[in-house]
């Protein structure tokens, strides 16, 4: 990074659909080479995840990263990278989400992607790439789109406690739902149990793709399950995992 000043402005900009390793990585190293750093994120209607929640995971995940300021902005525009007028539509969007910042001018465009150095020179910035190949972070947004538990790995603590299916049980049952989900492996072998609501965030945050909550724990998100054994509870889980892991398809397929 030595061709960007360390007083420089940096931009990343994306969907961050869900935001993953990859995306923390692209601004950590931004904020390593940058006096500040501004990081837009651009959200459609059609998609799943709100502005305002991909906005507050990625704030709080780089809460120490004092350089760092997030944004959001909606954007319907399709992506078409041939198309002057998209090009200029999308630019401007990301400038009105500096705007929001009061940020200075851009001085250098931080992206992963093939497109990054057309950015840079609409914001007559340097580009500077990292980690195109997905090397040192081996996955994209649209695979965790495809399959949330595989990818569950390379989701930060706060985007893991927004997007963790909670589950309200009986007590009874929700020590053996913990064991029994632990059990399968993988990212389930995180599973935990917030026995009340104060407990649940940072159980989230830590755990797997399932949080077993007590019945009185007030799940924000998921089902409230009112089976009295352990297999009608499974098989009910079973039945909601399709759709409470699901994700609507991105306004732009490449993203």
């Amino acid at each position: 990074m030595s061709d960007t000043p360390s007083t420089s402005h940096g931009l990343v900009i994306g969907k961050f659909y869900p935001p993953h390793q990859g995306h923390h990585l692209l601004i950590r190293t931004a904020a390593a080479a940058c006096h500040r750093v501004s990081v837009v994120v651009m959200a459609s209607r059609v998609e799943s995840i709100p502005l305002s929640d991909r906005v507050a995971w990625l704030a709080a995940t780089h809460r120490d990263d004092a350089a760092v300021r997030v944004t959001g902005v909606m954007d319907e525009h399709r992506v078409d990278y041939v198309s002057e007028d998209a090009w200029a539509a999308h630019v401007a969007l990301m400038r009105d989400g500096l705007a929001q910042l009061a940020a200075p001018p851009v001085t250098a465009v931080f992206t992963s992607e093939a497109y990054g150095p057309e950015l840079a020179r609409r914001f007559a910035a340097t580009h500077v790439a990292v980690d195109p190949e997905r090397r040192r972070v081996p996955i994209s947004a649209r695979v965790i789109r495809r399959d949330l538990v595989a990818g569950w790995e390379f989701l930060a603590p706060p985007t893991r406690a927004g997007l963790a299916l909670r589950i309200a049980v009986a007590e009874t049952l929700a020590a053996d739902l913990v064991a029994h989900w632990r059990a399968r492996g993988g990212a389930h072998a995180l599973t935990r149990l917030a026995l009340t609501a104060a407990e649940e965030d940072a159980a989230a945050a830590a755990g797997g793709p399932l949080l077993i909550c007590g019945s009185f724990a007030g799940a924000r998100r998921g089902l409230t399950l009112s089976a009295r054994n352990l297999p009608d509870a499974v098989a009910a889980i079973e039945a909601a995992l399709p759709a409470a892991f699901s994700f609507a398809p991105p306004l732009s397929p490449e993203a």
